[in-house]
């Protein structure tokens, strides 16, 4: 995902931690944000099955747009593995 106020690149495999991260997009600015209007853009890797209208395999990964309306709850599912189920 995007954090404008980052010296991470969005694209750079590293895992958020959710205890305390805002799930709402554009919320704040040092959170899940990004200087796109409307949402922000998110890399789908490893088989992810939560799909949001982005192009690409379960093989390959793909980039998907979130718009802000994206509950917190779609979110954080999408952040966890296996939707955050045992």
């Amino acid at each position: 995902v995007e954090i404008v106020d980052s010296d991470i690149p969005w694209t750079a495999p590293r895992d958020l931690s959710i205890d305390n991260l805002n799930l709402q997009i554009n919320a704040d600015k040092h959170g899940i944000s990004s200087n796109h209007a409307g949402g922000m853009n998110v890399l789908f890797c490893g088989g992810s099955n939560v799909h949001v209208g982005g192009k690409g395999s379960r093989e390959t990964g793909r980039v998907d747009f979130l718009s802000n309306s994206t509950t917190p709850a779609q979110l954080k599912a999408m952040l966890m593995i296996r939707a955050g189920e045992p």
